[in-house]
């Protein structure tokens, strides 16, 4: 998947997430590259716990680190969403 692929499949998980009516905030979460406003890490992200049914929260230092534990790569990551713990 490129960037834009991985940032329109993160604004239609928006949509259905939040039931989102407005196709034009959903093409803007589409179109808006995020992975430019990250920032300097560390980051913190939420994973869901499939056991528990909680959420599990990591930190990682780098977009390289992040990605390969997303299984993605670094240049595609924004499209995550902004992950930065603050």
């Amino acid at each position: 998947m490129n960037p834009e692929d991985i940032r329109r499949f993160y604004a239609e998980e928006i949509r259905v997430v939040a039931n989102l009516r407005s196709a034009e905030l959903v093409n803007a979460f589409a179109k808006v590259p995020r992975e430019n406003f990250l920032g300097d890490g560390p980051w913190t992200y939420a994973t869901p716990d499939i056991l528990t049914g909680g959420i599990n929260y990591r930190e990682t230092e780098s977009l390289d680190s992040i990605a390969k534990e997303l299984g993605g790569h670094a240049d595609g990551f924004g499209a995550f969403g902004n992950a930065k713990g603050e």
